[in-house]
């Protein structure tokens, strides 16, 4: 495998849990409230939150189909690499922000 696909394999697993993170996050900080405070707007937030979270859980079965050359101890070592990297930017990009 060529290091081009190593970048591809790790920059998939690091925007993925980058967007699972950032999302988890939002859904739970936005959305505490009572149900019969919610408006058309938050529902509509909401809906798209979770259509972005199950797009990207949706994806992670077919890392296993496009990255079938890399072997399951390299796919494991850059996940888990990918998925530290990832809380540690996210960290840093809520800090930030708030």
């Amino acid at each position: 495998m060529s290091r081009i696909n190593y970048i591809h394999l790790f920059s998939y697993y690091f925007f993925k849990n980058l967007i699972l993170f950032l999302g988890i996050f939002y859904a739970e900080d936005n959305f505490r409230k009572s149900l019969q405070a919610f408006t058309l707007t938050d529902v509509l937030q909401s809906c798209t939150v979770i259509f972005i979270i199950f797009l990207a859980w949706s994806t992670s079965s077919q890392s296993f189909e496009m990255f079938e050359l890399a072997s399951k101890k390299t796919r494991f070592l850059f996940g888990i690499t990918a998925g530290l990297t990832s809380i540690f930017l996210s960290g840093y990009l809520l800090s930030v922000y708030f």
